[in-house]
């Protein structure tokens, strides 16, 4: 029987697989022999790349220059890559969207709002606990999303029973207990500039309320990138403001 995300694949692209038959290498020695002429060309010495997306550029360039240097097994006065080109005209066009390589699980968000995925947890918004979501698992991120949207993305963890939090998922949930910064294991570990901990002192001297002012500001990362509410409190912090608003509208203007 064949696995179901295969027949997935398999009706995507449009194309019926064929097997060999059981203990019948001979069947695609062909094709170990080209894997073997790559291997030894291309992987050896091991290559470097930032992102799979540079290594398979780098193969795919490697892989049509070799094509252009091979005379094809039956047609011998071309090449491999010329008999291709003649081809290319009569094959189906690939479809508008690459297939996702991925596994899917459909997860319900637990109180702690966090979705488990391999014996990690991963969190997500507040506002999604309770409700099932849709877990893509690709080799490198995690993406979850609710009715066709994405709410969130990780990197995936290939450890076990291993918390992967982001901590601006929570900040509604600091707004009404302001003191969880301290201890609460979302907040943990976050690396937040040092104009951060400057304006929450400052808070501490100035207001009734630090907490939950600081909690407030906080909250501005969940609509504005960490770098423009950085500038908004230094700009505060050289004026002595402690206002969220005063921030919010100096992220504004810039």
């Amino acid at each position: 029987l064949l696995q179901e995300r295969f027949k997935q694949l398999c009706s995507h692209y449009l194309y019926v697989p064929e097997f060999c038959n059981i203990a019948s290498g001979n069947e695609k020695g062909r094709v170990e022999n080209l894997i073997g002429t790559i291997r030894r060309n291309f992987f050896a010495p091991i290559p470097v790349f930032e992102t799979l997306e540079d290594l398979n550029s780098s193969l795919l360039s490697f892989c049509v220059a070799h094509s252009r240097t091979k005379n094809h097994p039956e047609f011998h006065d071309q090449s491999r890559y010329e008999v291709f080109e003649r081809e290319r005209q009569y094959l189906i066009p690939l479809p508008a969207h690459e297939f996702e390589s991925c596994r899917l699980a459909n997860v319900v968000v637990s109180p702690s709002s966090t979705v488990r995925f391999d014996n990690n947890r991963y969190s997500v918004p507040t506002a999604y606990v309770g409700r099932s979501v849709l877990v893509k698992a690709f080799y490198q991120d995690l993406v979850v999303s609710y009715k066709g949207n994405v709410i969130t993305r990780h990197l995936r963890s290939y450890k076990e029973k291993h918390l992967i939090f982001d901590p601006t998922h929570y900040l509604e949930l600091l707004v009404k207990k302001p003191r969880a910064f301290e201890d609460g294991m979302p907040f943990k570990g976050w690396d937040l500039p040092s104009v951060f901990y400057k304006y929450r002192d400052l808070l501490r001297k100035k207001v009734r309320n630090p907490d939950k002012i600081f909690a407030q500001t906080l909250l501005l990362l969940k609509d504005w990138p960490l770098g423009e509410v950085t500038k908004g409190i230094e700009q505060a912090l050289k004026l002595g403001l402690t206002s969220d608003s005063y921030i919010l509208s100096t992220i504004r203007r810039q």
